[in-house]
């Protein structure tokens, strides 16, 4: 699975948990329900922020709902606009990072800074993890590095964070802990057919005299 979708799936997880009383709110009321999950989603969301609308994190769902609906414009206007409720609020840092990737790398970089920054302990991963996708891209390896390293120390159990530790390690040359992190790589995902084909690169790399 590409690192940069496992960064969304994190972002996207964050509402899920969320979405279960207030789907009981939406059914006890008479309106009719959307047929659609996604319109479902939008609906619940919608009605949290009429309850909520001084509440960022209210808003950041809505967004989070807008994307899994298709309808980026509608999710960055209501991302930013939970960032002028709290300049902190770190998943609408994090998805607006993401969807800033290819138009504005720069921009990115910034939001991704500031959700890794914001985000609390033991949640940094998925921002640390979508700033080294980011730079990885921008051919900056080193920078890469340091955010991989980041997502490892917040979360050492994720496959991606430690196979992306190991692209920036194998481009700045670094074979040995490359090696040494495509293993932790697959000590989470055993068939990953990324890990063998570098794996199998790097191994006849050293056994070149």
């Amino acid at each position: 699975m590409p690192t940069a979708l496992i960064a969304a799936v994190l972002g996207l997880t964050l509402a899920v948990m969320a979405l279960g009383a207030v789907v009981l709110v939406i059914q006890l009321r008479p309106e009719p329900v959307p047929e659609t999950q996604a319109a479902r989603d939008i609906a619940i969301w919608e009605q949290r922020v009429a309850d909520n609308p001084n509440v960022p994190g209210a808003y950041t769902g809505l967004g989070i709902a807008y994307e899994a609906a298709a309808q980026p414009a509608s999710a960055r206007t209501v991302f930013e606009h939970a960032l002028t409720l709290n300049p902190n609020e770190w998943v609408a840092l994090l998805r607006l990072g993401v969807m800033n990737m290819e138009e504005d790398p720069v921009a990115a970089d910034r939001y991704l800074v500031r959700s890794t920054e914001a985000a609390p302990h033991n949640s940094k991963a998925g921002s640390f993890i979508a700033l080294g996708d980011l730079r990885l891209a921008q051919k900056d390896a080193a920078g890469a590095k340091q955010a991989y390293e980041g997502a490892v120390a917040d979360a050492p159990f994720l496959y991606t964070a430690h196979f992306g530790l190991a692209q920036a390690l194998e481009l700045l040359g670094d074979v040995d802990r490359a090696i040494e992190q495509y293993r932790r790589a697959a000590d989470f995902y055993p068939s990953s057919p990324e890990v063998e084909e570098a794996l199998l690169r790097l191994d006849a790399l050293e056994e070149t005299p």
